[in-house]
């Protein structure tokens, strides 16, 4: 409660709801949601060491997924687990006193070995007893095979993210990293569907939840493991997001449905579309995931991932969209897309397409959802995806 207290200080995270709405919110969240179950959403405080029970000095969540791993210079690609830093936020009367800052330096620790101290070495620089007191009380140990020991974590910041670059790995360690790169944006207007031709979108399946347990999942995590299978990491190691994850593939228009619903939601939506092989290979198949409703990530249609869509395909995708739209009854007039390529051939084709008024971009600076990285591992790393189906 008294973490819903601080993040409903934040005006602009509360998108015109109650208090009581919005601790409803979190309420559906652990007991519907996919990614919060068996612990993977955990909450931690910075409170006085002589009163557990008092007031906090900032606080944040944690949401528990699961990736895949190449090292530098390594062949193999294994499983591992990275965090989900979000809703740092910290009390009005305790803001400007370093404790946010101090609570995400404290969490690299902890997350790195949930047996604390970590045994790491180099990567890991030993914990600053004199500048920072005794270390965090070790994690109850019933809570351990919950929190397996993190590769790395990441977060999608609203504030400037040199914030994050001072929550540092000991005093002189790195913070999270960010790069241009990892935040590319592409905007796109909707055409009402009396512009467009309709005749190839009844080729398009909608996909709701037993599709994705029957087949999205699999398709989307064999095709993310194999790309980084394929991945170069002669000079630095990379990662990349397992879609299977429980919950995580679903999670803007998920959480976007635990608020208060807009009037014009009246049926339900599909997670996404799915154009079949027409050899029935699975691999082949084309797959656009969306959300039509999250006001914390975007007010237009989202694209949250993409699937073997071609430049050859896209008019019949974007069609697709617009009727998808008109169908649910939304309002946007836009659609929204990250993590592609400005130089591949699918967003050069985008920006062709004709009354689309494409925008390509770079999210940076307020409420923006900068993405950042902390790998625990090594020094440097890559990020094999930055589409927003992994926003948190």
């Amino acid at each position: 409660m008294k973490h819903a207290e601080a993040c409903y200080e934040v005006v602009s995270w509360r998108h015109g709801n109650t208090f009581e709405e919005f601790c409803h919110i979190g309420e559906r969240e652990e007991a519907e949601a996919g990614w919060a179950q068996n612990y993977g959403d955990i909450c931690w405080v910075i409170v006085r060491r002589d009163d557990y029970d008092g007031e906090i000095y900032s606080s944040l969540e944690t949401h528990r997924s699961k990736c895949f791993i190449k090292g530098k210079g390594q062949e193999d690609v294994k499983a591992g687990w990275y965090y989900d830093i979000t809703a740092v936020v910290t009390p009005i009367k305790y803001r400007g006193q370093g404790y946010g800052t101090h609570l995400v330096r404290l969490l690299h620790y902890i997350l790195t070995s949930p047996a604390f101290p970590s045994t790491s070495p180099q990567i890991l620089p030993p914990f600053p007893h004199t500048a920072w007191g005794d270390p965090p009380p070790p994690i109850p140990s019933e809570l351990i095979p919950y929190i397996p020991r993190a590769n790395g974590s990441i977060l999608w910041s609203d504030v400037p993210i040199e914030f994050y670059g001072h929550c540092t790995m000991g005093l002189d360690g790195r913070g999270l990293q960010s790069r241009k790169e990892w935040n590319n944006q592409l905007v796109w207007k909707l055409l009402s569907v009396p512009e467009t031709s309709l005749e190839e979108t009844e080729e398009w399946e909608p996909i709701w939840q037993e599709d994705l347990e029957s087949s999205i999942y699999d398709i989307l995590s064999t095709s993310h493991r194999q790309k980084l299978e394929s991945t170069d990491t002669s000079n630095r190691a990379a990662f990349i997001q397992d879609p299977a994850s429980p919950g995580t593939l679903t999670m803007v228009p998920v959480w976007g449905s635990f608020s208060r619903q807009p009037a014009w939601r009246t049926k339900p939506i599909p997670f996404g579309f799915r154009l079949r092989s027409e050899k029935g290979k699975k691999h082949e198949e084309v797959i656009v995931m969306i959300s039509l409703y999250n006001p914390w990530v975007s007010n237009k249609l989202a694209i949250t991932f993409v699937h073997n869509v071609t430049p050859v395909l896209l008019p019949a995708t974007l069609r697709m969209l617009d009727k998808a739209v008109k169908d649910a009854g939304a309002p946007w007039i836009e659609g929204e897309i990250w993590g592609l390529d400005p130089q591949s051939s699918l967003v050069k084709a985008w920006v062709a397409e004709e009354d689309r008024e494409v925008n390509v971009d770079i999210r940076q600076g307020l409420k923006n959802h900068v993405l950042g990285v902390r790998w625990y591992d090594e020094e440097e790393v890559e990020i094999g995806d930055t589409q927003m189906w992994s926003w948190v």
